[in-house]
């Protein structure tokens, strides 16, 4: 099955830690990493697991913003280390966004149908692309909401 490109594993013998990592959050999460394994047959383990989850992320968060604390205040008086370290915690882009509306023939389209119908006319009526289908198939509205979504 995998003959061209077949899965390889990889070991993972240093993981890098996060810099408000520290051992107590890497031991609750081994613990609670213990308790998922064994949470389809025991009940109690189940229990402990969502306790020991919820304790991870709890902790977790206090130690983050301590660290950007800390961060910030040690770094008041010079602000180009103080802009390099934030950078470096906070993500700066923003993530990708579906398309809520797209303007066709000076008109906003919203509903899903309406927008692949939009491209589907503009795929089928543009001079720039050519579209080959095999099998004689013709793209229709359904194919083109597959795509969007």
């Amino acid at each position: 099955m995998n003959r061209h490109e077949p899965i390889v594993k990889k070991r993972v013998k240093h993981m890098l830690l996060l810099l408000w990592m520290n051992n107590d959050i890497l031991q609750l999460m081994r613990l609670r990493e213990q308790f998922k394994a064994r949470t389809k047959s025991n009940i109690l383990a189940n229990i402990m697991y969502q306790r020991l989850r919820n304790q991870v992320v709890k902790s977790t968060a206090e130690v983050k913003s301590a660290y950007v604390r800390n961060v910030i205040f040690n770094n008041m008086s010079n602000p180009g280390k103080l802009w390099k370290t934030l950078k470096r915690i906070a993500p700066t882009k923003s993530a990708p966004s579906n398309f809520s509306f797209i303007k066709a023939e000076d008109e906003s389209i919203c509903d899903p149908t309406g927008m692949a119908n939009s491209f589907n006319k503009y795929l089928l009526t543009s001079n720039k692309t050519r579209i080959r289908l095999s099998r004689k198939r013709t793209l229709t509205s359904k194919f083109i909401v597959s795509l969007i979504l």
